[in-house]
């Protein structure tokens, strides 16, 4: 306990109950003196009373939460007043601040003041930990009543203290505590934002976001182990808020975790996207969920998303479409993945068309009668690939081109450059060359 500081207050007062015995007032007298003074605005004649009155009323026990509170706001006006240039003296007020709160949590059992007590140690960088901690203690049976200012000192608390004052080796032993606290911590953010959200308070509402992910950053810096991430999120799934508007923003707080440590592959990611789908079918989720089919090869789950997705977000095909073709190619499904391709504009269209004389080549030797008529096929492959080059896809102008007939094969066939040759398996057309 910090208690040089306020005996310091004492020499400089000159005078004490205990200095002057025969003094003609009592303890309700100094109490009323400086509150008289408080109220007045004079904080120096006030503190002096209120010390006077401390060392008169304790002996008698007759200091109450009230008599503490109003010493917190004398002592918190002259810090306020203190130059920051005296040192000296605003150490020893600062000091003597938090030894008047640490009285006043003792009398007044209001949880509230504890965490407010816990924020003004976290932002002094009081070192006190395991004080801190039992400050901090009422917050898990708090919800929406926690202040932004609370959860930001308690952020700071767990990532300064608690992981910063871990000596490295130590550290993966803190994860775990570090993240149920991160977990806690965002929930009530969360928590915040929707309570912000359905009053309409757009401030509180940014407010909320700004700490929300701050939390984000400053837990991803403390680097923990997808593993770890992953085994979490397995554990408290089922304890997702039930409320919807809070299941969802926890959702895609997950998601955006699991997203920064390039998760996004796991079967806990895919969990999550499914959930959020349930409660908040959009297009985008439904494109995001085929990425992830798509990425873990399960072909025909990602098509089925894209097809989702284009029937909520018609206007936006090109990409769905273009997706569509890439599952279908990927699963060697090639005409179907061709006939998608064909349908994209836009700035996907250089890429659809390589795409589609890809599926060309790849089927080229299961297209026609004879050797001619297969490999006359890679002649319309390279027809894509010329569409994609003049949209501005950095492509090889002659790809495929190597295994297209020769011009004696040609000439064997009656073909000379610039005739026309028919494709039926794609029901097109193409120009003989070499």
């Amino acid at each position: 306990m910090k208690t040089y500081a306020i005996m310091i207050a004492f020499l400089i007062i000159g005078y004490s109950h205990a200095q002057n015995p025969k003094s003609p007032y009592s303890c309700a007298d100094y109490r009323s003196f400086y509150y008289m003074h408080l109220d007045q605005g004079k904080y120096d004649e006030a503190r002096k009373f209120w010390l006077l009155a401390y060392d008169l009323c304790s002996q008698a026990q007759k200091l109450d939460a009230t008599f503490y509170q109003n010493g917190s706001i004398i002592y918190t006006h002259l810090l306020k007043a203190c130059s920051e240039q005296d040192s000296i003296l605003k150490k020893q007020l600062t000091d003597s601040l938090f030894w008047i709160w640490d009285r006043r949590v003792q009398v007044d059992h209001d949880p509230q003041l504890k965490l407010k007590f816990a924020t003004m140690l976290v932002f002094e960088k009081d070192d006190r930990i395991s004080k801190i901690d039992s400050l901090f203690a009422p917050f898990d049976s708090l919800v929406l009543e926690t202040d932004i200012i609370v959860l930001d000192a308690y952020l700071r608390h767990i990532y300064l203290n608690h992981f910063g004052r871990t000596p490295v080796d130590q550290r993966l032993e803190k994860l775990s505590f570090i993240s149920n606290r991160f977990f806690l911590l965002s929930d009530r953010a969360i928590m915040g934002y929707i309570n912000a959200e359905n009053h309409h308070d757009n401030t509180q509402m940014q407010a909320y976001e700004k700490i929300l992910q701050r939390m984000i950053k400053y837990y991803l810096r403390m680097s923990p182990s997808k593993d770890l991430i992953e085994k979490y999120l397995i554990a408290h799934f089922d304890q997702l808020d039930q409320q919807e508007a809070i299941r969802i923003q926890q959702l895609k707080r997950n998601m955006e975790i699991l997203e920064a440590v390039n998760h996004e592959k796991s079967a806990v990611y895919r969990t999550h996207v499914e959930e959020l789908l349930r409660l908040e079918p959009t297009a985008a989720g439904f494109f995001g969920l085929g990425n992830i089919e798509h990425a873990n090869g399960h072909y025909t789950e990602a098509i089925s998303a894209y097809e989702r997705a284009l029937e909520l977000d018609p206007e936006n095909s090109d990409q769905y479409y273009y997706q569509m073709a890439c599952s279908y190619y990927a699963d060697h499904h090639y005409k179907k993945a061709f006939y998608n391709a064909k349908k994209v504009e836009g700035e996907l269209k250089g890429k659809a068309m390589e795409l589609c004389g890809k599926c060309i080549a790849a089927l080229a030797q299961k297209c026609g009668d004879s050797s001619f008529e297969r490999n006359s096929n890679y002649w319309l492959a390279n027809d894509y690939y010329q569409k994609a080059i003049a949209l501005g896809e950095n492509l090889n102008e002659r790809k495929f081109m190597a295994l297209a007939p020769s011009e004696d094969d040609s000439f064997k066939e009656g073909f000379e450059t610039g005739d026309v040759i028919e494709c039926p398996c794609w029901e097109e057309q193409t120009k003989v060359r070499f």
